[in-house]
This record gives structure tokens, C-alpha cells and sequence, in this order.
């Protein structure tokens, strides 16, 4: 057998797998931008969706470019994912943990979940003690 046969055998095995979740992610945004007022279908475009998302979290444009410093984009990132999460009314750290972990998951639970969009900064949190 040759290396070609091989790479399309194991195509043909994982191939489906990586499919479904893509199409989850798309449906997941997709309701997620219409539960945050935005334009459904802004999540099928790239920078878009992004611009968009950075957005709902309630952060400045300019995000987009501390994301590509290395580094410093780890923590941009989970300060946005915190931010994302706390538009939605869930508890920002946890939440934010499964977003980037395990987003097909978390990205399923806020869009087809009884989360709604309550914009950030608008999360009324309960005194701890």
C-alpha cells in the first residue's frame, strides 16, 4: 500500500468526526450572535465573527491585535472568554475554563442553553458572605 492510500484510509475513518463538530460550532454561534442582537449570519464570516464576538464580550477592537503577541495572548484570551461568558449571566472563571477547553460543549450549552444575553458590565453577582 502506498503513503496515499493510507492518508485517505485514515481520512475516511476521522474525516466525519472533525465535520460534525464544525458544523455544531456554526450552528452554535449562530445562535449565540442572534441571542446577542447581532446578525446571524456574521459568524459565517472569518474576521467577522471575530469582531463580532470580541464585541459581545464588551472589549475593545484593538483585542484583536494583543492576540497576536505572544504571551500575552493567553491571558487576553482567557479575559475575554471571562468577559464572554459574564455577557451571558454564567459565572465568568469556571465558565470561562470550559469555553476554551471544551468550546463545543460550552459554545451548545449558551446557545441552545436558557443563557440570554444580558451584556457585560449588566451581571448582578451575589455577595458571597
Amino acid at each position: 500500500m502506498s503513503m496515499f492510500t493510507n492518508i485517505i484510509e485514515a481520512f475516511e475513518v476521522s474525516g466525519p468526526i472533525p465535520i460534525a463538530i464544525y458544523v455544531v460550532m456554526v450552528l452554535s454561534w449562530w445562535f449565540i450572535f442572534e441571542k446577542a442582537g447581532k446578525p446571524a449570519w456574521w459568524s459565517l464570516i472569518p474576521i467577522l465573527n471575530f469582531v463580532a464576538f470580541i464585541d459581545i464580550a464588551g472589549k475593545p477592537w484593538w483585542y484583536i491585535l494583543l492576540l497576536l503577541i505572544p504571551v500575552v495572548n493567553i491571558i487576553v484570551w482567557i479575559m475575554l472568554m471571562m468577559s464572554f461568558s459574564e455577557s451571558f449571566g454564567q459565572d465568568g472563571c469556571l465558565f470561562a475554563l470550559g469555553l476554551s477547553f471544551l468550546p463545543p460543549l460550552f459554545l451548545l450549552f449558551l446557545a441552545f442553553g436558557d443563557a440570554e444575553y444580558v451584556g457585560y458590565g449588566k451581571v448582578k453577582r451575589k455577595n458571597a458572605f
